[in-house]
């Protein structure tokens, strides 16, 4: 169920289907935002989708995926030189 705060995108590349279904939307009272290409969505320089990653932004999205997959697995592998490395990896991240 949507919250009636909610605006829904509505992403596609046929102009006219997109139109009905903003229509469609908005006549049920459903707030939406019609995106046809990157430039109309106002969350596009942000959006790592339509970016290409940095190498800083990589090597974080990497760091941070290996400090969840062993907080995780932490308990399925009680190790210690883990949760050092796990430690030194979060220092890492934070000097970024």
């Amino acid at each position: 169920m949507l919250d009636i705060h909610t605006c829904v995108q509505l992403i596609s590349s046929d102009p006219q289907t997109a139109n009905h279904a903003r229509d469609a939307l908005c006549n049920a009272g459903i707030s939406c935002q019609l995106v046809n290409s990157p430039r109309d969505c106002q969350h596009a320089p942000a959006c790592r989708w339509l970016q290409p990653l940095t190498n800083e932004l990589q090597t974080r999205l990497i760091l941070n995926d290996a400090i969840n997959t062993l907080e995780k697995t932490r308990h399925a592998f009680k190790s210690r030189d883990l949760a050092d490395l796990r430690r030194r990896l979060q220092a890492l991240m934070e000097t970024l």
